[in-house]
């Protein structure tokens, strides 16, 4: 071929397609479909066919290969073009995809059947619309599986793992899209989408180390490799383990991070972005006993969401859980009659809506069997029961809420943990410096102060840049903007947390924030220490 990638190959065919060399550029697309490794391979394929001219799309073999470019890169529209071209008996695997999207399951069912033994798309069919028709489903990807390979079978694992999630089987599902993010090799975008969702699996069970570490990895492999796609995914799923924490402020400032750009135009998907993040927003904000808050999200959101209406009614549920928190039981009922409860998440709280009713109304019986019914997920039941402690109270003891804290270790290099997550903060940095400093003097220290002590042989110019650098650095890692407050006068630490600073023993004050040599360092080892301290 002379090419050793997809790009070069979408890339050369691109240029013969310009010089109308129709017959070489074949030769090079077919080529990158049959090496193609991520869904950028596809994206680069679909670039180059842009300029095909219409007289191409009436042979067979290119319908079939820009059928293929379409599949590959998710264009719909040109795998629509792709079929029209072709004959009634051809393309029955790209057929049956087309009928899948459209919600045509048992015909394409049907036609996937046809080629199950030589068409990797019809099998990927075939194994889904046995989920959407529920039958056999298990049986079916156990078949299909063991016939894929790379790229292919990941996409096959995430299929089954979405369908397992959908049947409340988050162990299996969390396994597949193990799995999955091994088989996508190199392709980044199924890497990270893959790594969101085991987040996702691993959330509903209650794991939340390890949701946390398929979040943070995820993002840190999007930065590295700039594929934002996933970002929304990825923040919410950080922001609810997070609030699960009782970290309310900094799952509030995740949500929002999941938000689309403003300012562009919303298409389907980005309002489903907005839907969530923002009534996990509000969610996040009742918790914390701003009740009036998370009504106002909610009503806001009802606002950004008028283009789309199905979204919009879902919204109910929120409103009713809110106003029945605030004491508002008929209206929790109306707007719950509202809602049409849609997910599995929102049929459960409104099991719990309809159970709090009826405690409140004295039918404890009629409370505690609606209660019972109720399909909670660990998450789900942990924090509705600190929205409703008395109706779960009925059922035992309740958990111990959560308790924020960020404990900073000062012995040795200075490192800051929430729920025993290490953050990210470098030790000998002005930021971690400034961290022990404050949480040494009250959580809050004049400005001036600050600067002079931590910087002293800095220039008023210098001074001013190296606190204002630290102060945005302690924000980015500690994970919300108001973490600290930084006004003309006082540097000051939020009051949401409790801050922990573990201070060495006097048998080990020269270990006090090792790695720094700052001059009130080097007091405070000296003045803490039962052993001579070397101050140079």
């Amino acid at each position: 071929m002379g090419v050793n990638s997809v790009a070069a190959a979408a890339e050369q065919a691109r240029l013969l397609v310009q010089d109308g060399q129709f017959e070489a550029a074949w030769v090079h697309l077919d080529w990158g479909l049959r090496h193609l490794g991520s869904r950028e391979d596809g994206l680069a394929l679909r670039g180059a066919v842009g300029q095909l001219p219409p007289l191409i799309w009436g042979e067979v073999r290119w319908a079939k290969l820009l059928g293929m470019v379409g599949y590959r890169s998710g264009d719909l529209e040109l795998i629509g073009r792709a079929l029209a071209a072709m004959p009634a008996g051809e393309g029955h695997g790209l057929r049956a995809y087309g009928l899948l999207q459209a919600g045509q399951w048992q015909e394409a069912r049907r036609l996937a059947a046809d080629v199950l033994s030589t068409d990797a798309v019809a099998r990927r069919v075939w194994a889904r619309t046995s989920w959407e028709l529920r039958e056999d489903w298990r049986q079916a990807y156990d078949i299909v599986l063991p016939l894929e390979s790379g790229r292919d079978r990941a996409l096959l694992r995430v299929d089954y793992a979405v369908s397992l999630v959908d049947s409340n089987d988050d162990a299996s599902a969390r396994t597949e899209y193990a799995q999955a993010i091994r088989d996508f090799g190199r392709d980044h975008w199924g890497r990270i989408s893959a790594l969101g969702n085991r987040g996702v699996a691993c959330l509903n069970l209650g794991e939340f180390a390890a949701a946390e570490g398929a979040f943070l990895e995820g993002l840190q492999t999007s930065s590295r490799v700039g594929v934002p796609d996933h970002l929304p995914l990825l923040w919410r799923g950080l922001g609810t383990v997070w609030r699960a924490h009782g970290e309310y402020r900094r799952a509030i400032a995740a949500y929002r991070k999941a938000l689309p750009a403003a300012g562009a135009a919303w298409g389907v998907d980005q309002l489903q972005d907005v839907f969530l993040a923002r009534r996990a927003e509000a969610y996040a904000w009742g918790l914390l006993g701003q009740i009036d808050t998370a009504l106002d999200t909610i009503f806001a959101l009802q606002s950004e969401l008028e283009g789309g209406p199905d979204l919009l009614r879902r919204t109910w549920i929120d409103v009713a859980l809110w106003r029945l928190k605030s004491g508002d039981a008929r209206g929790a009922a109306l707007a719950l009659a509202d809602a049409p409860l849609v997910s599995e998440q929102e049929k459960a709280t409104g099991a719990v809506i309809r159970a709090e009713l009826a405690r409140r109304s004295g039918d404890m019986g009629a409370a505690l069997g609606l209660l019972h019914t109720a399909q909670l997920r660990p998450v789900w039941r942990m924090e509705l029961s600190l929205v409703f402690p008395d109706l779960f109270g009925l059922l035992g003891p309740l958990p111990t809420p959560p308790n924020w804290v960020v404990d900073i270790e000062a012995r040795g290099p200075i490192t800051v943990r929430m729920h025993r997550q290490k953050l990210e903060l470098p030790p000998q940095s002005d930021a971690a410096a400034l961290l022990v400093l404050l949480c040494m003097n009250a959580h809050s220290l004049a400005r001036e102060r600050v600067v002079e002590t931590l910087f002293p042989q800095a220039t008023t110019a210098q001074r001013r840049q190296r606190l204002d650098r630290a102060v945005r650095q302690l924000r980015e890692r500690l994970g919300w903007p108001e973490a600290l407050r930084s006004d003309g006068q006082f540097v000051t630490l939020s009051s949401d947390p409790h801050w922990q600073l573990s201070l060495p023993t006097p048998a080990q004050a020269d270990l006090f924030c090792e790695g720094r040599r700052d001059e009130w360092i080097l007091q405070w080892r000296q003045e803490h220490s039962w052993f001579p301290v070397d101050s140079q």
